[in-house]
């Protein structure tokens, strides 16, 4: 792509010399030669001879004419027709025909060739011309392209230097906070040193008071166990007592159905005696008859101390 653009400017620049030079080289061939043929003219005239300068005329006309259209091919026979035109002016009519006839001739045929080299040279011309063209269009298309982005970029960059100075200032300020905070830091990290040490003393305080505690601690549960152990005794004489209780109260039972049992009998046995007191008294007319009373006073006296043991027992408890 850069050496096509390069060729480009290289192709016109070359283009542009190149008419310049044949626009000068035209222009002072055509002054050299308008003096020359006015001298020709006036020596004709002198002489008489219209012919001639009538054809001396017509070869400055068709010369210039041809000059004019591919002056720029033939540079390179300008100093020939000069040497020509010199020399035929001082030879004869003759001569200036013959040799204006071949010069026609050889121009003519170097028009020709020139002519085709030129067409060929055109089409050549056309078709670069043409790619140049397109590539041209492509190039500017790209070029459009890359200045857009361009544009955008220089925006983007704006904003990425704006960008940059807001993070550098936010940076300054991050900085001076940072600093503060260090400072802040410090002054935090002096006072929980000194509340740490004010914490260790206190700390020793509390592990002397832990350990007076823990001393009490000790004496209380000694205390406690001798407390338990006097209260499981209480607890085991509470038990036995009312175990002998319960005892005693089952012997309470026994006893008072053993008596009630006895007076029922006793009863009975008084029924029954009464009944033979009478039977005897109205057959034997018996006055007194023995009985053991005094078993029964025994065992009313033994059922009373039992009911006395329930105080005692309930004293013991």
């Amino acid at each position: 792509m850069n050496r096509q653009l390069y060729a480009l400017k290289e192709l016109r620049s070359i283009v542009s010399m190149v008419d310049e030079n044949t626009k000068e080289n035209y222009d002072i061939s055509l002054n050299n030669r308008v003096p020359y043929f006015e001298e020709v003219l006036k020596e004709k005239e002198k002489d008489g001879g219209k012919r001639e300068m009538g054809r001396c005329l017509w070869f400055w006309i068709n010369e210039a004419s041809v000059e004019k259209r591919f002056g720029w091919f033939m540079m390179g026979g300008g100093n020939t027709e000069q040497s020509t035109e010199i020399s035929g002016a001082k030879s004869d009519s003759s001569e200036c025909e013959e040799e204006v006839v071949s010069v026609l001739f050889s121009k003519a045929s170097t028009v020709e060739r020139m002519m085709k080299n030129l067409r060929l040279e055109i089409t050549r011309l056309r078709r670069s011309l043409e790619e140049s063209r397109s590539d041209t269009e492509r190039l500017q298309c790209l070029t459009e392209k890359q200045a857009k982005e361009i544009a955008e970029n220089k925006l983007y960059i704006k904003e990425l230097e704006d960008r940059e100075r807001t993070l550098a200032q936010n940076v300054e300020e991050f900085l001076m906070e940072m600093k503060a905070a260090e400072e802040e830091v410090a002054r935090w990290k002096e006072a929980c040193e000194l509340e740490v040490e004010a914490a260790k003393v206190e700390i020793e305080e509390r592990d002397k008071m832990v350990a007076v505690l823990k001393q009490e601690l000790h004496k209380t549960k000694t205390n406690l166990d001798i407390s338990n152990g006097k209260l499981r005794l209480k607890e085991e004489l509470a038990m036995t007592a009312i175990t002998a209780q319960e005892a005693a109260e089952r012997s309470l039972k026994l006893a008072d159905a053993r008596a009630v049992e006895l007076r029922g009998r006793v009863e009975e046995l008084t029924r029954q005696l009464e009944e033979t007191d009478k039977c005897e008294n109205n057959i034997h007319k018996v006055r007194r008859i023995c009985w053991p009373w005094q078993f029964f006073k025994l065992a009313n006296t033994g059922v009373g101390n039992a009911k006395r043991m329930l105080p005692e027992m309930q004293a013991l408890i």
